[in-house]
């Protein structure tokens, strides 16, 4: 939950932008993405399916929020292993917690998500911004016909701005499908088609957060990532050692070998 930022959210929602929002509604996310990364906790599952998985956890309410069929016969707050081959959900990135930590109250924020692959998923350094750098305010005025990417394009022609955007934004534009409380979306809230298409830095492009994480699930960053925020929590310490490096590549090395499990 702390690697992945669903132990704890910052910030709430804001009802007024997204009215099916509940505290509750919260709850069933932490609740998937627990039961989520058990999952893989308890089988031989490889972890590059971390990303590219297509099951995830439901109960009723949330199954709702996602527009997916509601199972029969479970008691609310019931979670059940929910099949998601032919929906656009995918492992982790499309996880309503992961979603929702790495949004604003009333927007999405691609550079929060692209920041949260970057930082998480990949173990990448994100330079913070500048002190005196205007952000994009977290109100959208309806009345502005620009799509979140056209916004992003203005603010970061400034040039202290492009050189991190440049990475970010496009990982981030490939979540624009899910709202800030993660439920799918083709269009945005002024009516305009939502672009999630996107390239990463060696040129693979995509559509979307499907093919998103199956690019990101082959990338040799993301298995020493996940090396390294396991041996943080089961050292209980930082990964600040002159040997700790030799130790994830050899792990890493031995993962790959094995089928990544």
């Amino acid at each position: 939950g702390q690697w992945l930022h669903f132990r704890e959210l910052d910030h709430e929602p804001d009802v007024r932008a997204f009215p099916t929002y509940t505290p509750a509604l919260l709850t069933s996310m932490r609740q998937e993405a627990q039961r989520f990364f058990a999952d893989f906790l308890g089988s031989s599952s490889p972890f590059s399916e971390l990303l590219s998985a297509r099951f995830t956890y439901l109960d009723s309410s949330l199954a709702a929020h996602y527009g997916l069929p509601v199972m029969t016969g479970m008691q609310p707050g019931q979670m059940w292993r929910a099949d998601t081959a032919g929906v656009p959900r995918s492992g982790l990135l499309t996880l309503g917690a992961v979603l929702t930590s790495t949004s604003m109250t009333t927007r999405t924020s691609p550079v929060k998500r692209g920041e949260f692959v970057l930082k998480h998923l990949l173990c990448e350094t994100v330079t913070p911004p500048p002190p005196d750098v205007i952000g994009i305010p977290d109100e959208v005025d309806p009345n502005q016909m620009l799509t979140m990417r056209q916004r992003m394009e203005q603010h970061r022609n400034n040039d202290m701005c492009i050189g991190c955007h440049a990475d970010m934004d496009q990982l981030g534009f490939g979540l624009e499908n899910y709202d800030a409380i993660g439920k799918y979306r083709t269009a945005e809230p002024n009516g305009l088609p939502v672009d999630s298409t996107g390239a990463l830095p060696d040129g693979s492009a995509f559509s979307g957060a499907v093919e998103l994480a199956a690019l990101l699930s082959q990338d040799a960053r993301f298995n020493v990532c996940v090396t390294r925020n396991l041996m943080t929590f089961v050292l209980g310490r930082y990964i600040d050692q002159p040997d700790d490096n030799v130790w994830i590549a050899h792990i890493a090395g031995k993962t790959r070998d094995s089928d990544k499990r």
